[in-house]
């Protein structure tokens, strides 16, 4: 008896005791994340379809009792994201979740058909092409950059060519002074939309070493310096997130970065660099060349077109990219 109120008060705070008529998609994919998902999917894997999720489906169809839920609702989600010119891939993405979840619910008797099998993936935005700068474009985004507060993440960024999300993750034990090297271990996640920490690598070969300019070094030691200097002056008030204490760049109360305001500090810089260019083109009478906007990952691109990646050097290049081979 004891066993099987045990079992049953877990089944009602999983959501998996209520009636199938019941069910919300909201409450279902709780559970299915949980019971089901977790076990198959790497934690990184989680993390994005918790955001797929909370952004893209529950909006549309989370308030929706499961045995409602039916083809046409699909459609018309998918339908939207293509409005919001939301790209092929992803879209299929957003789909695959959406299938998973509806295929166990029907495994599980909950509902009589998956609505998700006959609804049409519609034709995303083309895939955009991987930005790379030019070095005139690199030298001039850097020279603006210095009056940023995070200028050394994108120095470390187009010198490295490591993931914004591994650079987030950086900790004072990952830097090698001695050898000059970078030790890649895992990458920063935010947890149901809300609580940072640091997840697996993104492949067995993410965990990697990278090497470390010398003047990069050199600025990194002085960076240390003063981040010691101002944390010593917060005392208590220094709010470090467990299991990512020591980060290389946080917050000024010593809590993690989140990758938007890596995004619009790099925006910032991109418009300043725009607005100078049009002021000095408007005095001398020619149109302005902007710099097209781009995201954290493209200093990644940027750094894998560099003149030494030769062809016979691509074995080492998979390993020191950490591309899963």
């Amino acid at each position: 008896m004891e066993k099987k109120l045990r079992d049953a008060q877990y089944e009602i705070e999983h959501g998996i005791f209520a009636k199938p008529d019941r069910v919300t998609v909201d409450s279902w994919f709780k559970v299915w994340k949980e019971e089901y998902a977790a076990g198959t999917m790497r934690e990184n894997t989680i993390v994005h379809v918790d955001s797929m999720f909370r952004h893209h489906i529950k909006p549309e169809i989370g308030h929706m009792k499961m045995q409602d839920v039916r083809t046409e609702h699909i459609q018309m989600l998918l339908n939207k994201m293509k409005k919001q010119e939301y790209s092929l891939g992803f879209i299929k993405r957003v789909r695959n979740v959406l299938s998973q979840m509806f295929k166990q619910a029907y495994r599980n008797d909950m509902i009589m058909r998956n609505p998700v099998e006959n609804a049409v993936t519609p034709s995303g935005k083309a895939k955009k092409e991987r930005r790379v700068l030019t070095e005139q474009e690199k030298t001039l985004f850097l020279k603006y950059a210095k009056e940023s507060e995070y200028e050394l993440i994108f120095v470390l960024g187009f010198s490295t060519g490591m993931r914004i999300g591994e650079i987030q993750a950086l900790q004072w034990n990952n830097i090698n002074f001695k050898d000059l090297e970078i030790s890649i271990e895992g990458t920063l996640i935010k947890v149901d939309g809300k609580e940072y920490r640091k997840g697996p690598a993104k492949t067995k070969g993410s965990v990697r070493t990278v090497p470390l300019l010398p003047d990069v070094a050199k600025r990194l030691k002085e960076h240390r310096k003063k981040q010691l200097e101002y944390r010593m002056m917060l005392g208590p008030e220094w709010q470090q997130v467990e299991g990512l204490e020591d980060l290389l760049f946080c917050t000024a109360v010593g809590r993690p970065l989140s990758r938007g305001v890596i995004f619009n500090a790099i925006n910032r810089i991109i418009e300043l660099i725009n607005h100078d260019e049009r002021m000095k083109a408007k005095e001398e009478c020619r149109e302005a060349a902007v710099l097209e906007h781009f995201s954290s990952h493209t200093m990644r691109h940027t750094f894998a077109t560099r003149p030494w990646r030769m062809e016979s050097r691509r074995r080492l290049s998979r390993s020191f990219w950490g591309i899963a081979r």
